[in-house]
């Protein structure tokens, strides 16, 4: 949706790339917009065009954690800032979350694919906090 980008693709289809042709991927903020077959489809295309050795990082909002804020949070934050990390900002296209990860099912559904997951931290919207980020930031290598 960014008119800025130099290639326009819906990752929900193949990516015009080769077998093993890229060294690295960066998906900020895009997995939970996939439903979970999307999903399923997404990180096997992915794997497929790595290089071997080749970085994924990811960064997606913890679920988990974005709940947790939400119910300890006022009522007036609740529904005006947590709301969206859950759910998304829903009167966008192309905004809504379709799926909710924690950095558990995250590194699982990466290793089933066959990448080992080399960092994992939170943060606070992008800078590192473990103790209150509820966003997570993972980075795998395609073995």
């Amino acid at each position: 949706y960014n008119p800025k980008a130099d290639l326009k693709h819906d990752l929900t289809k193949p990516l015009p790339f080769e077998d093993n042709s890229i060294d690295e991927i960066y998906a900020k903020h895009i997995i939970e917009h996939f439903t979970v077959n999307e999903w399923i489809g997404v990180k096997k295309d992915w794997y497929r065009v790595l290089k071997p050795e080749g970085k994924l990082t990811i960064e997606c909002p913890d679920l988990v954690r974005c709940m947790k804020h939400f119910l300890a949070d006022t009522l007036d934050k609740r529904w005006d800032f947590w709301i969206k990390t859950i759910y998304g900002h829903t009167w966008i296209e192309g905004q809504t979350h379709k799926n909710g990860f924690d950095h558990v099912r995250l590194a699982h559904d990466l290793k089933e694919e066959g990448f080992k997951v080399t960092y994992f931290t939170w943060l606070w919207d992008n800078d590192p906090d473990e103790e209150n980020g509820f966003n997570l930031k993972m980075i795998a290598i395609k073995k």
